[in-house]
């Protein structure tokens, strides 16, 4: 495994090299550092990690921009934040707004804020969080970007939602889910609806939390993630358990357990099996 990561990032890395030298793109403005860093975040942190240590000697030569260093900054924070390691990846936000001091990147501050909210959330520092949401809130509309609004008010009503103010989270969610449709944001509107279907199973509205997760369902486009599938039909089939109509919980539980097998999603399996022994 260690040579494997070793191996993407070298080759990554000389990639980068070989464009440089051959005048492809200069450096200060390639794209694809920043695509692969992201991309590497997400998929293999320690590679991301590793590359980012590579482009920083490549810095020392070639002199990458601000705005450039501000997002790998960034990126690199998130493969942190994927490996569960807060405070180094408070670190790197840190230095990502360092070197985004000039404002360049607005958007990538609105985003920076929202991980530093993610990390109190995770660390149970619901206030804390709540003031990084609105924070990126506040720099989402300075821009414009109806994306990013959608996503601090969504942001927003989850930590609202784990504080216990139900009522105030449903009134955010509800003007995410407003803007997504607004925008036509199909990846995100059933994300939407299900945040205000689990608020109304806590407020044991459970008719209204099964019609909105239907309504999650139906607003599934066709190459959805299969993680966001197999969440949605987790959460019918308990809500029909909820509602004491066992056979279709037991159907939308065997749905999305086939799903989570499928990918290997051992923690969405055991979830699945546990309505099963639940009493």
């Amino acid at each position: 495994m260690l040579y494997a990561t070793i191996t993407v990032c070298l080759l990554f890395y000389f990639t980068c090299c070989v464009q440089k030298h051959e005048g492809a793109t200069d450096l200060n403005n390639h794209y694809t550092i920043l695509v692969n860093i992201s991309r590497l975040a997400k998929e293999n942190p320690d590679s991301a990690i590793l590359c980012f240590h590579q482009l920083v000697k490549v810095d020392k030569q070639e002199k990458l921009s601000d705005s450039t260093l501000s997002q790998l900054y960034f990126h690199v924070a998130n493969a942190w934040l994927f490996k569960n390691k807060y405070d180094s990846s408070s670190w790197y936000l840190n230095e990502s707004l360092r070197f985004n001091k000039a404002g360049d990147t607005v958007r990538l501050k609105a985003k920076v804020y929202s991980r530093f909210g993610l990390i109190d959330w995770y660390k149970g520092n619901f206030i804390e969080s709540l003031n990084w949401q609105q924070k990126s809130l506040v720099e989402s509309i300075k821009i414009g970007d109806s994306i990013d609004i959608a996503s601090a008010y969504n942001n927003i009503g989850i930590v609202y939602d784990r504080m216990g103010a139900f009522s105030k989270a449903a009134e955010i969610h509800l003007k995410s889910l407003n803007i997504r449709k607004e925008i036509k944001d199909t990846i995100n509107i059933p994300i939407s609806y299900t945040n205000l279907a689990l608020i109304n199973q806590q407020l044991n509205q459970y008719q209204v939390a099964l019609e909105l997760l239907i309504q999650a369902k139906r607003s599934l486009i066709k190459n959805a993630s299969p993680f966001v599938v197999a969440n949605i039909l987790t959460n019918i089939g308990q809500t029909y358990y909820l509602l004491n109509e066992y056979d279709s919980a037991l159907y939308y539980q065997n749905q999305s357990l086939k799903i989570r097998k499928s990918i290997d999603n051992k923690l969405g399996v055991a979830a699945c099996c546990l309505l099963y022994t639940s009493d």
